[in-house]
């Protein structure tokens, strides 16, 4: 018989976005698996790196118009400042999870 049981599930978080045109959408975001940041990591050029980084946002992003938010983002935002956003967010719910444990 086994002491526990290890559910294996992404970490996830459900936020609203606010489109350049002022639209707003819900959104969730996987947190990013090993191979992906594997792929992410392998790309040394620029073009490619951008090119994983958007292969990557479009597979781990749930919700309508993902693909409208992603160009948004390119277009019109900071990748550094939604990335750096999102892992303070997925930090603060991984160490309220270890204190709820």
């Amino acid at each position: 018989m086994s002491d526990f049981v290890y559910k294996v599930k992404r970490a996830e978080i459900r936020f609203q976005a606010e489109l350049s045109t002022g639209e707003k959408i819900t959104l969730s975001l996987l947190e990013t698996n090993a191979r992906q940041l594997q792929e992410l990591t392998k790309e040394s050029g620029i073009s490619e790196n951008l090119e994983a980084t958007i292969k990557q946002l479009k597979e781990n992003l749930r919700g309508e118009r993902v693909g409208d938010f992603v160009n948004d983002l390119i277009e019109n935002g900071s990748l550094d400042a939604f990335y750096t956003t999102m892992a303070e967010s997925f930090k603060k719910k991984r160490e309220a999870k270890r204190k709820n444990s």
